[in-house]
């Protein structure tokens, strides 16, 4: 790959957190521990509620250890679906509107395995739009782009690969009342050096996707 798609690429992502002067990125890291494994649901994290719908209500959520070879985060934390299947949602803690620029997606095992992620997105004015898309087949995170607007929630599960799981840290997301129209505008494959969760290991890559005006609203 060229360095210079690879440069277009993190600018882009610059350019949209730079449009959201207030996110926040939900790190997950007060998760981190020393064992092989901890399991959790739901998990509160820097203002945002984490819920899995397994029919257990406990552990529908976990995360491995921060030096786990399995960890998606090395040293720190990610989560990951602890039933296959399941779909985790995201909605600020409280109720209410929040914008959402990008998350981290890998497969559970860190291995670089394929998976499709559904994710569906529900705006405050009532709205929805759903998103099917396949991750790389390397292992670590990878960076989704998004750029939407007047979420009041965002859901997501894995439809095809990794058996069901995903595993998911960095979120970047911003609790300030946003317009009412949210257009999906950008949808773009990073690798974590070159986006966030790779920003300490790793090679960037970069899928494309759906472009618009980075700080636009439809």
């Amino acid at each position: 790959m060229s360095t210079s798609l690879i440069r277009r690429g993190v600018a882009a992502l610059a350019t949209l957190l730079a449009c959201h002067a207030g996110a926040t990125v939900v790190t997950f890291d007060e998760r981190s521990h020393d064992a092989d494994f901890a399991t959790f649901n739901p998990v509160t994290s820097a203002g945002f509620s984490f819920s899995n719908d397994c029919d257990s209500s406990t552990d529908c959520l976990a995360a491995w250890g921060r030096d786990h070879e399995y960890q998606g985060d090395p040293g720190q934390a990610a989560l990951f679906t602890n039933y296959w299947g399941t779909t985790t949602t995201m909605s600020r803690v409280g109720g209410g509107a929040f914008d959402l620029v990008s998350i981290d997606f890998g497969d559970v095992l860190n291995a670089g395995a394929s998976v499709q992620l559904s994710l569906g997105f529900l705006f405050v004015d009532g709205h929805s739009q759903v998103l099917q898309t396949w991750l790389d087949f390397e292992p670590g995170l990878q960076t989704l782009v998004f750029d939407l607007r007047g979420l009041q929630s965002v859901s997501w599960s894995t439809v095809d690969g990794a058996n069901g799981y995903n595993q998911f840290d960095n979120i970047v997301a911003s609790a300030v009342l946003p317009e009412p129209s949210a257009p999906l505008l950008v949808l773009t494959a990073l690798a974590a050096a070159g986006g966030l969760s790779r920003r300490r290991h790793g090679s960037p890559r970069q899928g494309a996707g759906r472009r618009g005006s980075a700080c636009g609203r439809g």
